[in-house]
């Protein structure tokens, strides 16, 4: 929950994060998980409440390697996660609505 995510941010050195399936995070906990300055992996596998908002908030995390995505149907856009310089891998997966051109750099 929204809770849960906003009570993780006061763990300073929390690098890996797992809300798989957490279909009640929304993009208010994913905005609070974004203040995690060493955040690196994060799955948001199955939230599906989740919007392009969470992914323009997790941009803010210069040091992500992997995301998950996958099945979070409402997100339509992720060209902000091209702002990290470390991102490894990424999945969006089942997200239909999200275009080849949403994805550019």
């Amino acid at each position: 929950t929204d809770a849960a995510a906003r009570s993780l941010v006061q763990c300073r050195k929390l690098m890996r994060v797992n809300f798989r399936d957490c279909v009640e995070l929304t993009d208010a906990g994913v905005q609070a998980l974004s203040a995690c300055p060493l955040l690196k992996i994060v799955d948001f596998e199955g939230c599906i409440a989740l919007t392009s908002t969470s992914v323009r908030a997790l941009a803010q995390c210069r040091h992500l390697e992997v995301v998950s995505f996958m099945s979070c149907e409402r997100i339509t856009d992720a060209a902000a996660l091209s702002q990290c310089a470390e991102l490894q891998d990424v999945e969006f997966s089942n997200c239909e609505d999200l275009t080849r051109g949403s994805m550019r750099a």
